[in-house]
Formats: structure tokens, C-alpha cells, sequence
């Protein structure tokens, strides 16, 4: 064989290798999202049942990864009292804090609500970008916002006020259990309704997927009388009515929070595989 044969040959093997290693490549990244007639059909599926999607399914399939809480206070309640309240005149009587119209209450050892009557600064509370931004600082300069948080809601109240709700995001999960409700008027921070658990560690699962959103939607609303979802995000939350007393540790397996439209409570739905989530029916009935 000729040089120039054997050079033919080389280039040829090599574009059928990189178009194997191509083909590969997209046959894994298609199968690690969900397809958009999958979507689709699910949309139609739930819309059949009497629910309506007013946002997006998330597509991403990610695999399961345990958040770990430890039990530890993150913070010292006269250290707060003192950034919050200022040190004159402060009178503190069971587990609570008061000075000049504030008041500080501690409900645990990771949350607290803390009030002020007559707050004495200016804001824009029209410009939601302004109120947030004075907010953050606020808080940034009291200790609050350790770590990465994000405004994941706002609210306006009749009396004019806007509630502004901060929630921790920790290597792109939501931790709904850390999180921040701040209010505020033209005059300034009136509340300060704050919860913080302390992170361990984030560690990976078995290898298996998380339930993709379209599943957990099949899987749990199998019959509706006209609900609008709004929104749907992954994240963890320490189950409600349970205490982590007398506890190091403990895992917890991401959920989907479901937000519907109407509803003052959001629903929270396991992530995680089940027998029963891991393949939910999507017949139309």
C-alpha cells in the first residue's frame, strides 16, 4: 500500500470515529433530559385530569444527592439583639429582646421574628429591585445571609407594604428550610422573620435520577378541578411538625416544590425514586 492509500484509509477510520464518539455524545445528553413530546404529553395528560400548567417543566435530570443537616446554632442571640436592636436600652425577658419600639423574639435555636414600629430610613418600596437591594444590605451588614440567597418571592400587602422572601441556594438546590421574610414600608424594615439550619454536607446518592417534574406531576395530581400551576423548583425541606432535638444529623432527599395558583401553601413532593413515582401512569381517562 501507497502512502497516499494508507493516508485515505487513516482519514476515513478517523471520521467514523469521531462520528461514533458524536453519535455517543448525543444519545447521552438526550437520555439524561426528557424528551419534548414526553412534556407534551404529560401537559396534556394533567390538562385532561383539570390541571393547568402555567410554567415550565424542568427537563434537567439530575442524580439524587442528599442534603445533610447538622444541629448546631449558627448564631448568638445577644450578638443579634445587639446588630438588630443596638445595645442602649435593651431589656431581654424570657428569650426575648425589646429596645425603643424593636423587638426581638426567639422561637428556637435557628429562627427568630423581629419587629420594628417606627423604622426611620427611606426606601422606594414601588421599585422592587431598590426595596431588595436595601434589604440585602441590611441584612448582609446584620450577619443574616451567610452563604448564597436569592429573593425567591415578593409580596404585596394591602397596607402597602412588601414582603420580600430570601431563600438559601446551595450548589443549585433551593434550602427551603434557610430562609429570610423580610417586610418593609416607605420607612424601612417593619419584620424580619428569619430561619437558618446548619448545612454539613451535600453528598451524592446511589447514582440513580432524580423523578423528573413531569413524573411527580403524573404521579400526584391524578385529579384536578381547574388548579394552575405556577411554578415548580427543586430543593430540600426538613419535614414540618418534626424536631431535629436530640439529633446530630440527618439526611434529607431533594423535593419538588409545587406552587399553585390561589394557594397560600405551596406543596412539597419527593424527588427522590419510589416503586410507585419511579414509573406513574399516564393514561387519559
Amino acid at each position: 500500500m501507497d502512502l497516499a492509500k494508507a493516508k485515505g484509509v487513516i482519514i476515513a477510520l478517523l471520521l467514523v470515529f469521531n462520528i461514533f464518539l458524536l453519535y455517543n455524545n448525543l444519545t447521552y445528553f438526550k437520555d439524561r433530559g426528557v424528551q419534548k413530546e414526553t412534556i407534551e404529553n404529560a401537559v396534556a395528560i394533567l390538562k385532561a385530569r383539570g390541571i393547568t400548567l402555567n410554567c415550565k417543566i424542568p427537563t434537567n435530570a439530575l442524580n439524587t444527592r442528599w442534603l445533610i443537616y447538622g444541629n448546631k446554632k449558627l448564631f448568638d442571640d445577644a450578638e443579634i439583639a445587639d446588630k438588630l436592636l443596638g445595645s442602649s436600652n435593651l431589656s431581654k425577658e424570657n428569650g426575648s429582646y425589646e429596645a425603643a419600639g424593636k423587638k426581638l423574639i426567639f422561637s428556637s435555636n435557628s429562627a427568630f421574628v423581629y419587629t420594628d414600629e417606627k423604622p426611620s430610613s427611606k426606601v422606594n418600596i414601588n421599585d422592587t429591585a431598590e426595596a431588595g437591594k436595601y434589604a440585602r444590605k441590611y441584612l448582609e451588614n446584620a450577619g443574616l445571609l451567610s452563604g448564597k440567597y436569592i429573593i425567591d418571592a415578593e409580596e404585596r400587602k394591602k397596607d402597602g407594604s412588601i414582603v420580600l422572601h430570601f431563600v438559601e441556594k446551595y450548589y443549585g438546590y433551593l434550602v427551603f428550610d434557610n430562609y429570610c421574610s423580610v417586610t418593609l414600608n416607605n420607612n424601612g424594615i417593619i419584620r424580619i422573620e428569619y430561619n437558618k439550619l446548619q448545612i454539613v454536607d451535600l453528598k451524592s446518592g446511589s447514582g440513580q435520577n432524580q423523578v423528573s417534574a413531569y413524573q411527580v406531576l403524573l404521579a400526584n395530581y391524578q385529579k384536578g378541578s381547574g388548579q394552575v400551576i405556577t411554578a415548580m423548583d427543586i430543593g430540600y425541606k426538613y419535614p414540618e411538625k418534626q424536631t431535629m432535638e436530640g439529633i446530630e444529623t440527618v439526611e434529607l432527599l431533594p423535593v419538588w416544590r409545587i406552587t399553585i395558583k390561589g394557594m397560600a401553601e405551596q406543596e412539597y413532593l419527593s424527588a427522590a425514586f419510589t416503586d410507585e413515582a419511579a414509573d406513574p401512569s399516564g393514561e387519559m381517562d
